[in-house]
C-alpha cells in the first residue's frame, strides 16, 4: 500500500532548516561516507596519480586537494560556517570542482546554479536557497551584478577569471584570493559527518521554478560508489558475452603488449567463452567485488599502480555533460570517487566544441565519454563524418539526461563499433541512474527501440536501485497496463522550501521510500519498460527541462496572443523541440519571429519554442484529473503540420 500524504502542508514556506531534512544512519556521526574523505584519502594514496586534465593544465590529486584546501581556507577566512549555502554558476572545469570540493571540506552546503537559464530562475535559486555567497565564470559579470540589489544575504561575490573579462574592484578574484592561503588541510571548530547536509542542488519544479532537492554525504556518497559505481560495473558484466569483437581489441590495446588486441578478439569471440560470460555467474562476481570494493583505498592503489606500471591511466574519462546538470555530476564523481580515474574537460564548454572533443578523444585516448544525447551526438557525428578521427579507444558512451533516438544510434555504433552506448535512466531527485540499457553494433533492437530496462532484473538487464512501475493503488502493473516508473534506494531528502511536493514526491510502499516523479510506462512480457511521456507537461530538450505552462505563461503577456498551448515534438538535434500553437486575439496579425521576441529576456533561451504555429481557435476544454491541459492531441496536429513523423 502506498502511504498517504499529508494534504494540509503548505506549498512553499517562506523559511526552513537543515534540520528538517536530516536523517539518522548507524555510524552516521562518521566521516567515512564524506566528500572531504574521499578527496583527502585519494591524495593519500594516490598523490602522483592524474586527478583532472583540461587544455594544458594537469592536476594530480595531491595537488587537486591542495588547491581545495586553499579555497576552503579562504572561505572559512570570509566567515562561512558549517550549513551556509555557497552558489556556483558556471561550466565544466578543474576549477568547478575544487570550488564544490572546498565548499564540502568547510561543511558548507554547495548550490548549483544553471548558467543557461534566465534572470528569474537564477535569482529564483539565489533566494530560495538563502546562498551567502556565489562562485560563477567571469562572463555572468554583468548578469549577477544587475541582480545584487535583490540579493541582501549574499556578501561574497567570486569571480573565476575564464575569458580574461575585468573584475570589478567590490568581486574577488578566485585565483588571487587561493593564493593567500597554503595547502594543508584547514582546520575547522566542527566536524563534518555523514549525516551532514551537504548540497541543494536544483531542478526544474512544476511552476517552471527550480526545485532544490537536499542531500546528505550518507546519500551522495553511498549514492555515487554503492548504487551506481558498482551497480554499472555489474550491469556492464552482465554484456560481457554479448560485445562485439572490436570492443575487446581495445580493450587489448589498453595494455602495451604487441597484438594482444586482436587474439583476445578471437579467444571471446568463441561459443564457449561467449556462453560462459551470458552465463551470468560472472555478473554476479563482478557485482559482489564492485560493492566490496569501490571507493577502497586498496582499489585506488591498484589503478594507481597500474598506471605507473603502464606509463599512462588505465583508464581515461571525458565529461561532455555539463556537471550542473545530474548527468554531469554522478558520473564524474562515480569513476573518481569510486575508482581514482583521471577527469578530462574541454576548453571550450559552451557553446560545446565537437572538434575539439573529438581531437581530445583521439590525441589522449579517451575510454569513456558522457554526452547528453542527441544535442551533443548529432554534431559530433557530423564532425566525424566530415574528418577523420581515429576513435578506437572509445569503450562506452554514457548518455543521462537526455536520450539518443534510433538513427542517432545507428549512425554512432557504424562510426565506432568498438563502443557500447548507454541510456541512463534516473532523476535528480536520486541523482544516479535507477537503470540502464546498453546498446551494441550488432544489437538492432537496441538501435531502434525506444529505452527500455527490465525491471524484475531479468540476467543482462539490472536496477541499481528497488524500482518499479506501479499503479494507483500501489502494485506493480500488469504487462501493458499503464502506471508511474518510481525510484527507491539511495535519494535526496526532500525539497527545500516545498513541504507538500516533498510529501507528494517521496512516498512509502511496503516500508520502501520511493520517488514519484511523473513519468508514465508500460511493462512488457519480457519485464521491460517502455516510456510513455512525463504524466505531467515537462519537454525535454538537450537535456533541459522545460515546463509548457511556464512558457504559455510567458506567451500570454503578449497583448495580441488570445490562447496557446506548448507541447514538445521529436527533434534530431534535441530529442524535443518545443513549439508553441498560438491563437492571436481577433484583429491581430504577428510573425514567429515577433512572438519569439516578446519571450526574449523573460524565459531562458532554450525555452523560447523553435516552432511557432498559428492555429485558429484553441480550446482547453479537455482537461485531466489533475486539472492539467491534455497535450497528445495538440502534440499530434503540431506534428502533423510541421510534417514529422513518430
Amino acid at each position: 500500500m502506498i502511504k498517504t500524504i499529508k494534504t494540509e502542508l503548505p506549498e512553499r514556506v517562506e523559511h526552513d532548516s537543515l534540520e528538517n531534512y536530516r536523517r539518522k544512519y548507524p555510524g552516521g556521526d562518521k566521516s567515512d561516507h564524506t566528500f572531504p574523505h574521499v578527496i583527502e584519502t585519494l591524495a593519500k594514496t594516490i598523490p602522483d596519480s592524474l586527478a583532472f586534465a583540461q587544455g594544458d593544465r594537469r592536476v594530480t590529486w595531491k595537488e587537486f586537494n591542495g588547491e581545495v584546501n586553499r579555497f576552503a581556507d579562504a572561505l572559512l577566512d570570509l566567515g562561512i560556517k558549517k550549513g551556509e549555502r555557497v552558489a556556483l554558476m558556471a561550466f565544466n572545469s578543474i576549477e568547478w570542482n575544487e570550488v564544490t570540493e572546498a565548499i564540502f571540506k568547510v561543511g558548507g552546503v554547495f548550490v548549483n546554479v544553471n548558467p543557461r537559464q534566465g534572470r528569474r530562475e537564477t535569482l529564483h535559486v539565489l533566494k530560495d536557497s538563502d546562498s551567502v555567497a556565489i562562485v560563477f565564470d567571469d562572463e555572468y559579470i554583468d548578469a549577477i551584478n544587475e541582480m545584487r540589489g535583490e540579493l541582501p544575504l549574499i556578501k561574497h561575490f567570486i569571480v573565476n577569471r575564464r575569458t580574461g573579462k575585468e573584475i570589478p574592484g567590490d568581486m574577488l578574484d578566485y585565483e588571487e584570493l587561493k593564493k593567500k592561503y597554503p595547502t594543508t588541510k584547514p582546520k575547522l571548530d566542527w566536524r563534518v559527518t555523514n549525516e551532514d547536509i551537504c548540497m541543494i542542488y536544483y531542478t526544474g519544479g512544476t511552476t517552471g521554478l527550480p526545485k532544490g532537492t537536499v542531500w546528505d554525504n550518507e546519500n551522495q556518497i553511498g549514492n555515487n560508489i554503492k548504487k551506481l559505481g558498482a551497480g554499472h560495473f555489474g550491469t556492464l558484466a552482465a554484456e560481457l558475452g554479448k560485445l562485439p569483437r572490436e570492443t575487446y581489441e581495445t580493450i587489448g590495446r589498453l595494455v602495451p603488449i604487441p597484438g594482444l588486441g586482436p587474439i583476445l578478439g578471437r579467444i571471446v569471440d568463441t561459443r564457449l567463452v561467449r556462453r560462459i560470460l551470458n552465463s551470468g555467474i560472472t555478473a554476479d562476481m563482478v557485482l559482489l567485488v564492485a560493492k566490496a570494493s569501490m571507493g577502497k583505498p586498496f582499489v585506488y592503489k591498484l589503478i594507481g599502480s597500474l598506471g605507473k606500471l603502464l606509463g599512462y591511466p588505465v583508464a581515461k574519462y571525458l565529461c561532455l555533460s555539463q556537471q550542473f546538470h545530474g548527468g554531469g555530476w554522478s558520473p564524474t564523481r562515480v569513476l573518481y570517487q569510486g575508482a581514482g580515474l583521471p577527469v578530462y574537460f574541454i576548453t571550450k564548454a559552451h557553446p560545446f566544441d565537437a572538434r575539439e572533443a573529438l581531437e581530445l578523444i583521439e590525441r589522449e585516448k579517451i575510454n569513456v565519454v558522457t554526452i547528453a544525447g542527441n544535442p551533443f551526438a548529432v554534431p559530433l557525428l557530423k564532425e566525424m563524418e566530415e574528418r577523420h578521427y581515429d576513435l578506437s579507444s572509445l569503450l562506452l558512451i554514457i548518455s543521462p539526461g537526455a536520450i539518443f533516438t534510433g538513427d542517432v544510434k545507428e549512425r554512432l555504433m557504424k562510426n565506432i563499433p568498438s563502443a557500447m552506448l548507454l541510456d541512463a535512466i534516473g532523476t535528480t531527485e536520486d541523482l544516479a541512474a535507477a537503470g540502464s540499457v546498453h546498446t551494441f553494433a550488432d544489437e538492432k533492437w537496441g538501435t531502434t527501440a525506444p529505452v527500455v530496462q527490465d525491471i524484475e532484473k531479468k540476467p543482462g538487464y539490472r536496477w541499481q536501485q528497488p524500482s518499479g512501475v506501479f499503479n494507483k493503488e500501489g502494485k506493480r502493473v500488469k504487462t501493458g497496463e499503464v502506471g508511474e516508473l518510481v525510484f527507491g534506494g539511495y535519494m535526496c531528502s526532500g525539497y527545500w522550501k516545498m513541504p507538500k511536493k516533498t510529501a507528494e514526491t517521496f512516498r512509502v510502499i511496503d516500508g520502501e521510500r520511493y520517488i514519484f516523479v511523473g513519468d508514465d510506462a508500460t511493462v512488457d512480457e519480457e519485464g521491460r519498460v517502455h516510456f510513455i511521456g512525463r504524466s505531467g507537461t515537462m519537454i525535454n530538450t538537450g537535456g533541459e527541462n522545460v515546463y509548457c505552462e511556464e512558457v504559455e505563461d510567458a506567451i500570454h503577456e503578449n497583448p495580441k496572443v488570445e490562447e496557446s498551448v506548448v507541447v514538445g515534438v521529436p527533434d534530431e538535434m534535441y530529442g524535443e523541440a518545443v513549439t508553441a500553437l498560438v491563437e492571436l486575439r481577433k484583429g491581430e496579425t504577428a510573425t514567429e519571429e515577433e512572438i519569439r521576441d516578446s519571450l526574449r529576456g523573460k524565459i531562458g533561451g532554450f525555452k523560447i519554442p523553435k516552432h511557432m504555429i498559428f492555429v485558429d481557435r484553441i480550446d482547453k476544454l479537455d482537461v485531466s484529473d489533475a486539472g492539467k491541459t491534455v497535450r497528445r492531441e495538440w502534440r499530434k496536429i503540431a506534428m502533423e503540420k510541421l510534417g514529422i513523423k513518430e
